[in-house]
């Protein structure tokens, strides 16, 4: 199945809005920082080195910013499915979008309608993770923890350097806390503030990636959505190479170049899932 476009890609709410403005921007501002900060203190400009590092650089930005418009521009509800109108077995009765829901499906408060194998909510782009656009999000979590662990390794002579030289208990002060070191001024220039402020930032969010990658790595491959992980449910975890296959699709490579790649999934339309073979001769 094609993907569909969604007729309206903004985040509706204004927290969501404030979110992906905040990651769109905090990106842009690493990708500068790292490029005509960081870079030229690692190497010289334009020698071979430096341009291997802006192409890396371009080619993380090109992926985390791709994948979040294909995130907010792909449908990824049950607008335009067709729907049968007898409550079939194992679909529910959504009262707010009143109609047939299929499994897996559940509705969105935020984004007030059904999302077949919802996920989760994602604030950075508000926009429901589900089946259409789980390859997107998945893209997504890769890209972020490629590019924070590039960063923090990048900066850490930098930084090393602009706080003194020596490792000691206020350089870690001042890399953790970087607002309230500048508060107590704890900072010589504003060249040191800066440094240390976004090399808090990629730091944090190496952590944060790293935690989303994984708790959302070990759903992929067992073939589970947040709720059924909750509730034990694991009615449709196939082989682990099958889970990952019906999320990336064919062309799993994919994932890892670019979100303008397009890889087919397994037939199937979101309202229908293969289950594994033993529960099918139970059944």
């Amino acid at each position: 199945m094609g993907l569909r476009r969604a007729t309206w890609f903004m985040p509706k709410a204004r927290s969501d809005m404030f979110a992906c403005t905040v990651i769109i921007t905090v990106t842009l501002l690493i990708f500068l920082f790292e490029v005509f900060l960081v870079l030229p203190t690692v190497h010289p400009q334009h020698t071979l080195g430096w341009w291997l590092h802006v192409l890396a650089a371009v080619f993380l930005l090109h992926n985390v910013l791709g994948n979040i418009i294909a995130l907010m521009t792909t449908e990824h509800s049950t607008t335009g499915l067709f729907l049968p109108a007898v409550l079939k077995s194992n679909w529910r009765y959504c009262y707010c979008c009143q109609q047939n829901s299929p499994p897996r499906s559940y509705h969105c408060v935020f984004c007030n309608i059904c999302i077949p194998k919802r996920i989760h909510h994602c604030v950075f782009v508000g926009k429901c993770i589900g089946f259409s656009n789980h390859r997107f999000f998945i893209g997504l979590l890769l890209h972020l923890w490629v590019g924070a662990v590039y960063s923090v390794v990048m900066n850490f002579d930098l930084l090393y350097e602009v706080m003194g030289e020596t490792f000691s208990p206020k350089l870690i002060f001042t890399m953790f806390l970087p607002v309230l070191s500048w508060m107590l001024g704890m900072f010589d220039t504003h060249h040191a503030f800066l440094v240390s402020f976004l090399s808090m930032l990629c730091l944090l969010g190496l952590f944060l990636t790293t935690f989303l990658l994984v708790f959302h790595g070990a759903l992929l491959v067992k073939g589970q959505t947040i709720y059924e992980r909750n509730h034990k449910v694991k009615t449709y975890c196939l082989t682990w190479r099958e889970n990952i296959k019906t999320v990336v699709g064919e062309r799993w490579w994919a994932v890892c170049c670019s979100p303008i790649i397009s890889s087919t999934l397994p037939p199937g339309d979101g309202l229908d899932f293969p289950v594994p073979h033993l529960q099918v001769k139970a059944m």
